[in-house]
């Protein structure tokens, strides 16, 4: 009996967690991690990745890419 009541407990935090998700994607929202928004950031402008700050408040998240390109410091913001 208790297996079968952890089992359901389960499916249902299962399947809401789904729903928040595919909630996000049919508003066009994805979650970024830094590594990927300095990935993004690279691709826009080839160099050196000085740092990545989360830019608090913004949803989804967005980030603030600091890269070194050509003696230039550029501040490349990712949505």
């Amino acid at each position: 009996m208790y297996i079968r009541l952890a089992l359901l407990i389960f499916l249902l935090l299962a399947q809401g967690s789904l729903a928040a998700r595919s909630h996000d994607k049919e508003n066009g929202h994805r979650e970024l991690s830094r590594e990927q928004a300095a990935a993004i950031a690279r691709k826009r402008h080839p160099g050196k990745v000085l740092s990545v700050r989360r830019i608090k408040g913004k949803k989804p998240p967005a980030y603030r890419v600091k890269i070194l390109s050509k003696g230039d410091v550029r501040v490349i913001r990712v949505p």
